[in-house]
């Protein structure tokens, strides 16, 4: 055999081994699974909690400073507990909180 035949003989097996690991070594096609469809959860709307007067009352006791306790009630258009609308009543409790933290 000559020379000329052998490095041709080579190439080609080198060209076959080149071909085989690719093979190996390709990404295989994966089946792509079906995409699920997702129902959105429903938003459901709480209702608001209603915060009754002796809660605020038991909240305003907190506070020994008379003088700060009527600046909040003056702030909220009453001058009483009872005289804060229910509506209004967690944002006077967070007032309340609100003036604990800062006297602190």
């Amino acid at each position: 055999m000559s020379l000329e035949a052998s490095i041709t003989k080579l190439d080609a097996s080198v060209q076959a081994l080149i071909a085989l690991m690719s093979e190996n070594t390709a990404p295989k096609a994966v089946k792509a699974e079906p995409i699920k469809k997702v129902e959105p959860t429903p938003v459901v709307e709480a209702a608001p909690v209603e915060i009754g007067v002796d809660e605020v009352i038991a909240e305003m006791k907190v506070i020994p400073d008379r003088t700060v306790l009527l600046s909040l009630l003056e702030k909220f258009d009453a001058k009483t507990a009872s005289g804060i609308a229910p509506e209004r009543r967690a944002a006077f409790i967070e007032s309340i909180h609100l003036e604990l933290k800062g006297a602190a």
